[in-house]
């Protein structure tokens, strides 16, 4: 199988009078599997229940989590992910395809922490003292700055 690697898939027996229902320690369960790695899809068929289902329940919970809890997390991750970047860079910049996947994942989870991959908007003025709105999509802050100066002020 190619692609990212998987956990284990997980499996619970399920029948059809429990086929939906979820219990407060069910939910509890199942934020800890994805806690701990597994995906939603192999979740939502351990519970017999759908990804969406198991996502708003993961949603449930990372939204109990403190704001600065989440910070810390996201500057412990950010270190991890700079790490990876400072051993597999090298690799890769030589050839290394796996390193190359590596270094690329690595770079992606980051910007999707900082909020990156989100579309760039600014607001310029037009002329006529108008805001005029552009939507930028660029991979990089740099690349969108590029963009955004060739726009001008």
């Amino acid at each position: 199988m190619r692609g990212r690697p998987r956990n284990p898939t997980v499996t619970r027996a399920t029948t059809k009078h429990n086929m939906g229902r979820i219990s407060a320690a069910d939910e509890l369960e199942i934020w800890n599997l994805w806690v701990d790695g597994h995906t939603q899809f192999d979740i939502a068929a351990r519970y017999g229940i759908s990804q969406p289902r198991v996502s708003g329940i993961c949603a449930k919970y990372g939204e109990l989590i403190p704001a600065e809890t989440k910070e810390e997390i996201g500057t412990i991750f950010l270190e991890q992910i700079r790490q990876l970047l400072n051993t597999f860079m090298p690799l890769a910049r030589r050839g290394d395809n796996t390193a190359a996947r590596t270094v690329i994942k690595a770079q992606e989870r980051a910007c999707r922490m900082l909020g990156l991959d989100k579309q760039q908007v600014r607001e310029l003025m037009d002329s006529a003292a108008e805001p005029v709105r552009y939507i930028i999509e660029a991979g990089t802050v740099e690349e969108a700055e590029e963009i955004l100066d060739a726009i001008g002020p």
